[in-house]
């Protein structure tokens, strides 16, 4: 017996009750089951209501990544986890160059644009377990679990590549732009021995790319 759960007019799922005799189920137990599958109807949107409402707390507006909030809770448990099971841990920082300028000369609306294009970009370049946060305004992080300097080296400097190919805008009246990154780099255990240190190194070398030129990746 199959009777769907419904919730508002629309139906979210299923409830299904198996037996191996012919005939097992009567009108009682399909009214029964009407019942219960509407209470769980009910219930299973409330639980997927309250999903968006938490994405939502944790989530970016324009870019669709995750937040800074996010991102400070998220660096401290990958953090821990990787000091208790002696794994690596490395962090990305990357900041849009002359991006400022670029507003000033384009307009916020062509910015957003190259703000979510970049998105795209960098997530193109990392795996499915980092985690791409807006970290604020031109700046974003990425936090690398399991992943060592040697290898974020290689991660780091793709995104930048691949950031500096790219061609924003191109739309109507939009023209086709771009754009490079100055990229930071650190990883755990050798950058520090807290969240807090590694992310102070992060932001160093972010700078110190910045310092020596721009559009290029620094690892201290």
């Amino acid at each position: 017996m199959i009777v769907p759960m419904v919730a508002h007019g629309k139906t979210i799922g299923i409830l299904t009750a198996e037996s191996s005799k012919m005939g097992a189920f009567g009108g009682k137990d399909q009214n029964m089951m009407m019942v219960v599958a509407r209470a769980a109807g009910m219930s299973l949107e409330n639980a997927m209501l309250h999903h968006q409402m938490e994405e939502l707390t944790i989530t970016d507006e324009l870019t669709g990544v995750y937040n800074y909030r996010y991102f400070a809770e998220k660096l401290k448990e990958e953090q821990r986890r990787a000091a208790r099971y002696d794994l690596p841990l490395s962090l990305i920082m990357l900041d849009i160059d002359w991006f400022k300028k670029f507003n000033d000369t384009y307009g916020h609306e062509v910015g957003n644009i190259v703000l979510k294009g970049i998105t795209g970009v960098v997530r193109k370049c990392i795996r499915d377990v980092d985690i791409l946060c807006r970290y604020g305004g031109e700046e974003f992080v990425v936090i690398l679990p399991q992943t060592p300097q040697i290898e974020v080296t290689r991660i780091g400097e793709r995104i930048r590549e691949q950031i500096y190919k790219a061609i924003f805008g191109g739309g109507a009246n939009i023209p086709e732009l771009k754009v490079t990154v100055s990229v930071g780099i650190s990883s755990f255990p050798e950058n520090g021995k807290s969240h807090e240190e590694l992310l102070a190194v992060t932001d160093t070398a972010m700078y110190r790319a910045k310092g020596n030129g721009k559009n290029r990746v620094c690892v201290i």
